[in-house]
């Protein structure tokens, strides 16, 4: 039963990615003020962008598709948006690390019964009919042509599927998935994915690589989780790393690197990395190591400072428990003053919030 506890402490904190860094006093350090606007503005900043994701032309294309008369689904059905496959990230990243490696995949929403061979050739939208007219060729790949906008005098739009060789098997996704859109002969959207997963009775292997273009963003996603466990002891190691970039500019970067190990009397874990948003830096670390008979404060396990990417100390961040017995992260300035960190980040938080969420259900934690 120890045992047992020492591994579920292990798998609850990848639930965490937090980081941090020690204190350097020749570090340079911003006023209130100077805090309050940088923040505001890339918080502004970053609300204007995550808006204009989901309504670029590359989308509105693709999601047309869905509107006619196309006589199978898609690959990735329901409401697959390259937007909010970007904002997931740390939902999906936060459930691998509980060894739930499908979720990553279900951010496409994979069919299991899609079959590229049966669907090859050229698929082009009659007007007349209303329908899509089916010739063989070519015999690699599905082609789909049709009007965008619906008043299109011709079939502008092209949608081509290019590999799709994703299978389910043991609970688990592994293939590539690559397709792309054009636009007036203009790429617009194209997604190229591929993961592999590896298991056996003591051991899971997970790689998966993705790059999403709906112009102007570029989105880049690398994971790599490996686990192994037996009777008395388990590991867990990995590292994944995220970009977004519109057009030449980086709006978002992260690297995240984990590695959590449990014994019959021991559990370690340690959690770091860096995730910048326009001109704020997160570093953060979470750190534990204990046999799990006591339950620590959860400001000495998570330790998280914010610089701009100039380098300076922009302020440090801390939970507090409030009057509800609720623990609520709060921004610190450099004078030591707080504030509720979702009223200053606003939706800037939401790229990290997700692993705080269960913080009071997974933890005990004191004041």
């Amino acid at each position: 039963m120890k045992t047992k506890n020492l591994l579920f402490i292990s798998l609850v904190a990848g639930i965490f990615s937090f980081y941090s860094c020690s204190k350097d006093s020749s570090t340079p350090q911003l006023t209130n003020e100077q805090a309050q606007a940088e923040i505001g503005n890339v918080s502004t900043s970053y609300t204007d962008e995550t808006t204009a994701m989901d309504n670029t032309q590359g989308m509105a294309v693709y999601n047309q598709i869905t509107m006619l008369n196309l006589p199978f689904t898609l690959p990735t059905e329901g409401d697959f948006s390259s937007a909010n496959y970007v904002k997931s990230f740390t939902s999906r990243l936060s459930a691998v690390k509980g060894n739930n490696f499908t979720s990553m995949q279900m951010g496409f929403n994979f069919r299991r019964d899609f079959y590229l061979q049966d669907y090859v050739g050229t698929w082009e939208y009659n007007p007349q009919t209303q329908q899509f007219d089916h010739t063989p060729t070519p015999s690699n790949v599905v082609v789909i042509k049709f009007p965008y906008p619906n008043s299109s005098a011709t079939n502008n739009a092209i949608f081509t599927i290019s590999k799709y060789t994703i299978v389910y098997n043991m609970g688990e996704y592994s293939g590539d998935y690559q397709a792309n859109l054009t636009l007036n002969g203009t790429e617009v959207w194209s997604v190229d994915y591929t993961a592999i997963a590896t298991i056996s009775s003591t051991s899971t292997n997970f790689t998966q690589n993705v790059t999403i273009n709906f112009a102007p963003y570029v989105y880049t996603e690398s994971v790599i989780l490996s686990s192994s466990f037996s009777e008395t002891s388990a590991t867990i190691t990995g590292n994944a790393s995220r970009t977004l970039k519109k057009n030449t500019d980086l709006l978002l970067s992260g690297t995240y690197n984990v590695s959590m190990s449990a014994t019959k009397t021991n559990a370690n874990f340690n959690i770091t990395g860096d995730l910048t948003i326009l001109t704020i830096r997160f570093h953060f670390v979470m750190a534990y190591s204990g046999d799990g008979s006591t339950t620590p404060n959860i400001n000495d396990l998570v330790k998280i400072t914010v610089y701009n990417t100039s380098g300076a100390k922009v302020g440090e961040m801390k939970f507090v428990t409030n009057q509800d017995q609720e623990l609520v992260l709060m921004f610190y300035f450099n004078d030591g003053t707080s504030v509720d960190a979702s009223t200053l980040f606003g939706n800037v938080l939401d790229e990290w919030t997700s692993f705080f969420g269960t913080a009071g259900d997974a933890w005990n934690f004191k004041k």
